[in-house]
């Protein structure tokens, strides 16, 4: 072999200073990619305010933005738009918790993060000018908490939770009526479809970093 020659068996040699320069540049990507696998699994704000909500058939209970609101017996949960002579009223629809407990889930399952909702008294006996509600929370782990709000005739009043649980039921005195409005939720990210391709982006990012700059291996020009 000629002095100075290359053999084309020998090994490439690796260019550190290239390697060097752009090693920043898919630390970067990386984390880039990382934030947004974060962002997709972060918890979601969501309002529930029932204004859009029309359905003709309440059996199963009244659905909305992947919730379920339900009582023990058919039609016993409803939307309700109109007025009444001496309880809660804000201009708007509400969900309308005819005489039987309230019952709150998400369809899927998960559990989700009660912030607060707004409660007021659709009716209550004569001669009652309050009652108390008691709100039973299921958590995740199985575990069973309870809130208790004494109730006065009148307006809404705002009732503030921020616990995480998979169903949350409002028990009330038999045959009152309840109405809820302004549902203030933590609900898990809408398209679990884009926090996958995150996870598959972020892989390929890795991957290609080894590949590119492993020791031993021939840096790409």
């Amino acid at each position: 072999m000629i002095e100075g020659a290359v053999s084309p068996y020998a090994p490439a040699r690796v260019c550190s200073n290239h390697r060097e320069k752009n090693v920043p540049k898919v630390l970067a990507l990386v984390a880039a990619l990382a934030a947004g696998v974060a962002a997709q699994a972060a918890p979601q704000p969501l309002r529930i305010t029932f204004d859009g909500n029309v359905q003709s058939d309440y059996r199963r209970g009244v659905f909305e933005a992947g919730m379920r609101f339900t009582g023990p017996l058919s039609t016993t949960m409803v939307t309700y738009p109109w007025v009444n002579s001496q309880g809660a009223y804000n201009g708007t629809p509400t969900l309308l918790a005819y005489a039987y407990p309230m019952t709150m889930a998400r369809r899927d399952g998960q559990p989700f993060t009660l912030q607060a909702l707004d409660i007021g008294w659709y009716w209550l006996p004569e001669g009652q000018t309050s009652g108390r509600v008691m709100a039973t929370l299921l958590r995740p782990d199985g575990s069973i908490g309870t809130r208790e709000l004494d109730l006065p005739l009148g307006d809404f009043r705002s009732w503030q939770f921020g616990e995480t649980v998979t169903q949350v039921t409002f028990g009330q005195p038999f045959f009152t009526h309840l109405r809820y409005d302004n549902v203030d939720l933590l609900v898990p990210a809408p398209v679990p479809e884009a926090r996958t391709a995150w996870l598959a982006l972020l892989g390929l990012a890795g991957l290609a970093a080894w590949r590119r700059f492993v020791p031993g291996r021939p840096a790409q020009r």
